[in-house]
């Protein structure tokens, strides 16, 4: 059985649980059929949960770790082994998730949430971590995280991987700042608003060698447009 990359959009807070459902719908109709001998075995799932609220340099953000707390509680209570982080640099932050890939290993179920800042450049996302300023684009496979680097870095670890990315709100950057990377040392412009389709995303064929079954990538607004904040100290309407 196969399953495509899947990008669910949410334009309207009302929307966001059946989004969230339809998830994990997938992930159960998905689940192959377990043989005989392990008909006993419950799923094994692992999370890694991040809230960013408290930015040094950009404008901070009221509700990321509310958004986390909510989301982790909700993942124990399906069976989840979760870490939840909260505020983290650009080193730990690449730690976190240097630790749960290797976590993810063998697992039926790999799932991240993040919400926090996040931009586009040039046909790719980047989770924004709490240390970073205007600087950071100047040297940005440093100092942000690029989403297709997770990816393409899960694709072959969990039968079923799930990024919830709730990001963006709008570009915490100055209108015309400039991303630059060993590859575009130029640099190309960092949208004002909203995270594009998912560069490094990729769809399970029949000719596929490991079990993997396909990753879904659930975003808190369609591509190019801003995700909302949600009243301040409660969640964001994803979350919620």
């Amino acid at each position: 059985m196969r399953a495509p990359t899947n990008l669910i959009r949410n334009k309207a807070p009302r929307r966001a649980p059946l989004s969230f459902l339809g998830i994990l719908c997938l992930v159960l109709c998905l689940a192959p059929a377990p043989a005989a001998a392990e008909e006993s075995a419950p799923l094994r799932g692992t999370a890694l949960v991040v809230g960013q609220s408290d930015y040094r340099h950009l404008d901070p953000l009221a509700n990321p770790e509310n958004d986390a707390r909510k989301i982790e509680a909700l993942l124990g209570d399906l069976g989840f082994e979760t870490d939840i982080r909260s505020d983290r640099t650009a080193k730990k932050l690449r730690r976190d998730i240097d630790g749960f890939i290797e976590d993810a290993e063998g697992v039926d179920v790999a799932f991240i949430y993040y919400s926090g800042h996040g931009i586009e450049a040039g046909a790719e996302n980047y989770l924004v971590p709490v240390d970073a300023s205007l600087a950071a684009l100047e040297d940005a496979e440093k100092s942000l995280i690029a989403l297709s680097e997770i990816l393409e870095r899960l694709q072959n670890k969990a039968k079923i991987t799930i990024l919830l990315i709730d990001a963006c709100r709008t570009s915490p950057f100055p209108e015309g700042a400039l991303l630059k990377t060993a590859a575009v040392p130029q640099g190309v412009p960092v949208k004002a608003s909203g995270l594009g389709a998912p560069k490094g995303a990729f769809a399970a064929t029949s000719g596929t060698e490991n079990e993997s079954l396909g990753i879904v990538i659930g975003f808190a607004a369609e591509p190019g447009r801003a995700a909302l904040d949600g009243t301040p100290d409660t969640a964001s309407p994803y979350a919620a």
